[in-house]
């Protein structure tokens, strides 16, 4: 699992130091309890002027260390900068994991603004929770029709809680993901995108290929 709390959240409790202090005190906990769980350093990044910057400082964390930042947009406006600060990232060879498009109100209302950052080398994560209908019919219309159109490389739990629903559970989702674009692409958004990322590999543009509708049979007149 990656920890990822919100940056702003991140500079009001003491920083990059704090929170390494507090995963590490984390890890000895989960060890002496016996529960196997990997826990990895991140950082949600809202998206800001001043992120490449705070990126070359060492203020601004990727995940696990990689390449891959994950970059928050505010939920209602799109930012005039937004294309300059995700090309700034890129200079510094850092590769933009964009956080829950699909609820994103702009994006909802025009996905072509989603389509020009992943030509440009950006890449896509959606909520599962919003394929199960729990951010809004809106945000799972979103997902879906992101998804059809090859533009989603990894679904994400967004865990903010142990239980209901921001749990840190992603099983629940596989059966839907199944229906829209088929299990390899399943795969690749749950398995194999995440796990590249963590170490710093190479994502892959999942291609769907939903399964297919039962069969229907039909009486002549």
């Amino acid at each position: 699992m990656v920890a990822t709390p919100h940056s702003y959240e991140v500079l009001e409790h003491g920083g990059i130091p704090v929170i390494e202090e507090r995963l590490a005190a984390l890890r000895e906990k989960l060890e002496e309890q016996g529960i196997p769980i990997q826990l990895m350093a991140g950082m949600e990044q809202h998206l800001g002027p001043q992120v490449p910057e705070l990126f070359a400082q060492g203020q601004a964390l990727t995940l696990n260390n990689s390449r891959y930042m994950l970059v928050e947009f505010n939920p209602v406006q799109w930012a005039t900068y937004t294309d300059e600060v995700l090309f700034q990232l890129q200079v510094q060879n850092v590769v933009p994991l964009l956080a829950h498009v699909e609820r994103q109100a702009n994006i909802q209302e025009k996905s072509e603004l989603l389509e020009g950052l992943v030509q440009h080398g950006c890449y896509a994560q959606i909520t599962a929770g919003s394929l199960l209908g729990n951010f809004g019919s809106e945000s799972r219309a979103t997902a879906e029709r992101l998804l059809r159109r090859g533009m989603v490389h990894v679904v994400a739990s967004d865990a903010h809680r142990p239980f209901g629903s921001r749990e840190p559970l992603l099983a629940g989702v596989a059966k839907r993901l199944h229906q829209l674009v088929g299990e390899e692409a399943t795969n690749t958004l749950l398995y194999d995108n995440p796990a590249a990322i963590v170490a710093d590999g190479p994502v892959a543009t999942i291609w769907p290929k939903p399964a297919p509708a039962g069969l229907r049979r039909f009486l002549p007149w």
